[in-house]
């Protein structure tokens, strides 16, 4: 029954290849599913997908919206599964077996390759500069808010925070980051404006922060943003003008 979209459950099981890892996400848990080879559509980002059942050998993942569940691929395409965890992002290469449409579009994917750890692409960082900037996390999927506070350092893949109010204990989780960052600049690095950003974002790590403010019991969190970011260019200025603002710090 592999290539059809139809019929209940996973018409045959298959031991060949590699073993599905322990450490894939279980159900419900959201992944990414990524092209591997050049030029391929799901493109080197990827969609976003989620883990709709597991097997002893095989995982069951959403089509992708849009031309994944429209135009299925091909018998033994490969894609790869991403997702977070506390050691990074883990890659697992994964060959389409099985699809299905039971409510949902699925492709059920065997192992490819070993289990291994994405690197991410390293992005210039700066520390904050000219006035404190705000950032609010929330849940992803909800209002519920779990941490307010001001980012210590920022790149356009993320950034470090140090927040009050901390109510995610979780690392790998997945949140949206409200962002309101200098949008321009002055002669003397000082912000002149500001804009508000939303981003779509993992929690890497969390520890208690080394400094201390009166009625605030403070969390340091680093928050890895999912790519492509779409604040991108403003949020790569505004890591320049810090950097800028730091030398002339220094020659002064």
């Amino acid at each position: 029954m592999s290539g059809l979209l139809g019929g209940l459950g996973r018409a045959q099981k298959r031991t060949q290849g590699f073993p599905l890892p322990a450490q894939v996400p279980g159900i419900g848990a959201l992944v990414r599913i990524v092209g591997v080879e050049e030029d391929h559509w799901l493109g080197a980002d990827g969609r976003p997908s989620r883990v709709e059942d597991i097997d002893t050998d095989a995982i069951a993942v959403a089509a992708p919206r849009g031309r994944g569940d429209l135009e299925p691929p091909a018998d033994g395409e490969e894609v790869e599964l991403r997702w977070p965890s506390g050691r990074g992002v883990y890659g697992l290469r994964v060959r389409v077996v099985e699809r299905y449409r039971d409510g949902v579009a699925l492709w059920w994917c065997e192992p490819a390759g070993p289990l291994v750890t994405v690197q991410r692409r390293a992005f210039v960082r700066a520390r904050a500069s000219g006035g404190q900037v705000h950032v609010g996390l929330t849940l992803r999927g909800s209002d519920v808010s779990i941490a307010d506070g001001y980012v210590v350092d920022l790149s356009e893949g993320g950034l470090r925070a140090s927040v009050s109010g901390w109510g995610g204990p979780q690392v790998e989780m997945m949140v949206v980051v409200r962002l309101t960052a200098p949008s321009a600049f002055d002669d003397d690095g000082a912000p002149t404006t500001w804009a508000e950003h939303e981003i779509m974002g993992t929690v890497l790590r969390w520890l208690p922060s080394s400094t201390t403010e009166p009625g605030r019991d403070l969390v340091d969190v680093s928050i890895e943003f999912w790519q492509p970011v779409p604040h991108a260019d403003e949020l790569r200025s505004v890591v320049f003008a810090w950097q800028r603002a730091a030398r002339r710090r220094g020659a002064d």
